[in-house]
């Protein structure tokens, strides 16, 4: 008989001890998880650990409420991907790391045992963690610069809007002066060509020229991403290569701001090619890896079928999206997602449609008909990080 029960008791107290072993995880996970999401949300570790603190508290280990304590922690510290280790000395913070414990040095002691103590073992201790890291970010905007920004009663200038946009992108995760490290961007300009602008580089270091660049509002010569391009030889009618630059109006033409006599069309399908390039490049397969496809107009003219004269000036009217279409499904294939922000001032639904069937993976699309929304809708591609657990 004491054999048999000994037995039994081995058998619940086992059981036992791995239900609490796994409400303790649970409690782990959970609270790594939601601190993440208020670090990647906040960028405030002190908000951060209320929350991980407050939802241990909701968990209970057999019946009795998680409570940090000496044994029961909560730790930030940097996650290295590449060699799957949590260092809580690191130079940057992006991962948080809970401990679950129950022993004898913790506030509520070992747990109790039910059918042990018959055989004079009262206690069992339980330990659980959980870490939860940000990967990188590599993300790659595409803006249309093509003159269907510029309204053309000459009253608006919608473009700002576009600009305001890249800015609050950058200021989200430049954090303050506090970025997450390894998180780089990068930005192609595009119309019936596209061009790297900015080459991928980390937000760390190029912020303070990337804000100056990107919030110059002059049409200056020398820099700044501008409403309209004074790079343009001197405008005359015999001038015939405007299908190969990617710049949006032409400030030379005698009459200021006009469009570009010889509009080249908008090749979404070249800026998502050379996005999707951009990022592959880095080589980083750790790395959450998105392109912000800002557009104001759905064409997809291609500059090789670009001609001379009347070709060049109906290629508005060519629109196909069979391109754009094959270029983002081979940037998803490379595990690329994509966003889309749609400026459609005329409201077209053939422009919705199209633009909206370019989003991939964790991408979704957004559209409004007033720039000055443009903003906080890359504000909200922003926040839609996903945040993995990684051990």
């Amino acid at each position: 008989m004491i054999g048999v029960l000994g037995f039994a008791a081995l058998a619940v107290d086992m059981s036992w001890l791995l239900l609490a072993d796994n409400q303790a995880q649970n409690a782990a996970d959970a609270a790594a998880h939601a601190g993440l999401i208020v670090l990647r949300n906040e960028r405030d570790q002190g908000q951060a650990y209320d929350v991980a603190e407050s939802v241990l508290g909701m968990n209970t280990v057999v019946g009795d409420s998680v409570v940090v304590d000496s044994e029961t922690t909560i730790v930030f510290g940097g996650w290295d991907f590449g060699t799957k280790t949590f260092d809580p000395g690191a130079a940057y913070d992006n991962a948080i790391q809970v401990s679950v414990a129950r022993n004898d040095g913790s506030t509520q002691g070992a747990v109790g045992l039910l059918l042990m103590p018959l055989l004079g073992r009262n206690t069992g201790n339980v330990w659980a963690q959980a870490t939860s890291a940000l990967r990188a970010r590599e993300i790659m905007v595409a803006l249309d610069i093509s003159v269907t920004w510029w309204n053309f009663g000459g009253e608006t200038e919608h473009f700002e809007g576009a600009r305001d946009s890249l800015l609050s992108l950058l200021e989200y995760a430049w954090n303050d002066g506090s970025p997450f490290p390894g998180d780089q961007l990068g930005l192609i300009v595009y119309t019936g060509k596209a061009d790297v602008y900015a080459p991928m580089d980390y937000v760390a270091t190029q912020y303070a020229s990337w804000y100056a660049d990107w919030d110059d509002e002059e049409n200056d010569s020398t820099q700044g991403l501008e409403r309209c391009n004074s790079h343009y030889y001197p405008w005359y009618s015999g001038y015939r290569d405007y299908d190969l630059e990617t710049s949006m109006i032409d400030c030379s033409y005698p009459i200021p701001a006009s469009p570009n006599p010889l509009y080249p069309g908008t090749d979404i399908g070249a800026a998502i090619d050379l996005a999707a390039d951009s990022l592959n490049a880095l080589g980083d397969t750790d790395a959450l890896k998105s392109i912000i496809l800002l557009a104001d107009h759905a064409a997809d003219c291609q500059s090789s079928d670009l001609g001379l004269g009347a070709a060049r000036l109906t290629c508005p009217a060519r629109i196909q999206n069979g391109k754009a279409r094959t270029a983002a499904n081979d940037a998803s294939a490379d595990d690329i997602s994509i966003y889309v922000m749609s400026f459609n001032q005329d409201s077209l639904p053939v422009n919705r449609n199209k633009l909206r069937a370019l989003t991939r993976g964790r991408g979704f699309f957004s559209e409004s008909n007033d720039a000055s929304d443009l903003p906080d809708m890359m504000a909200s591609i922003a926040l839609d990080i996903p945040i993995a657990l990684v051990q």
